[in-house]
């Protein structure tokens, strides 16, 4: 056994590695506002071959330890025939998501629909940490914005899809190409900033045609209408969703957990949706 070494501590959690003759073995301690350990187990269960079991999980403390999972990919790594497959791969995850979210949202998974945070958005704009930052002329651009933003909601709820876990964080890494005796695919990991929501706050690939496959599995026949909502997803209610989890955060640091950037990312989130 090598070293045990401390190789992230940050608003998602803490993670410490050690090395073996076998490989290396990884402990993640999860924040009170995710819970990696819940949602790993729960869905290594539910698709074993899309989300490796953990060693050990204890739910309740959020931790776990895992053994090494590869070489990281994301889907900005993947061509061709293998984006294809972790395209599919991503829609069968948001479906059997769908199917146990009760237990993930018990075992801590946050939510953020689009109709909660359409019902919460004057919480959300009208909240003391945020006013608190934010001088007059940006609180009156944020309440001129509010209409289109519930217009925007309305739209993606008019989309019917299920409520599903969102990875989150599939673009650049968090994803491993399954070994050749296990055929085609990927796997994936790191739910740390997962959360529950619309499937379309996962979808970050305007690619026409990947989209056509996505559409495909998730039974949807619009696609102009799908591309037109997902440029909405990405640049107006993303940073929506952004100020919801960093408004969770403050709000822990006065359970005493600190936290004492995170009203720094939320007033960043907020004025990123001002025009």
């Amino acid at each position: 056994m090598g070293e045990l070494v401390q190789i992230r501590a940050s608003s998602r959690g803490a993670v410490l590695r050690i090395k073996t003759d076998e490989s290396d073995y990884y402990l993640k301690c999860s924040t009170s506002t995710s819970n990696d350990a819940g949602v790993t187990s729960i869905m290594s269960n539910v698709v074993p071959d899309l989300v490796a079991k953990p060693l050990f999980a204890d739910v309740e403390r959020r931790q776990m330890i895992l053994v090494d999972h590869g070489n990281e990919t994301g889907f900005c790594g993947l061509k061709d025939e293998a984006c294809k497959q972790g395209v599919r791969d991503l829609a069968c995850l948001h479906r059997a998501s769908a199917k146990v979210l009760p237990d993930l949202l018990e075992a801590g998974l946050p939510c953020y629909s689009p109709l909660w945070m359409r019902e919460n958005l004057n919480s959300l704009f009208q909240c003391k940490e945020l006013l608190s930052v934010l001088e007059t002329e940006a609180r009156q651009k944020l309440s001129s914005i509010k209409g289109k933003l519930q217009d925007d909601l309305t739209e993606l709820i008019d989309l019917e899809m299920p409520t599903c876990l969102i990875h989150n964080d599939t673009t650049d890494g968090n994803l491993t190409r399954k070994g050749a005796d296990e055929g085609p695919g990927v796997r994936f990991f790191d739910f740390d900033s997962s959360f529950a929501g619309h499937p379309l706050f996962d979808v970050d690939w305007c690619n026409r045609d990947t989209l056509e496959l996505y559409a495909q599995e998730m039974d949807i026949a619009d696609i102009d209408g799908l591309l037109r909502l997902i440029r909405k997803v990405f640049f107006n209610l993303r940073p929506l969703v952004r100020a919801y989890r960093y408004l969770d955060m403050v709000r822990e640091a006065e359970d005493g957990a600190p936290r004492e950037d995170a009203l720094h990312w939320l007033e960043d989130s907020v004025r990123s949706l001002l025009p």
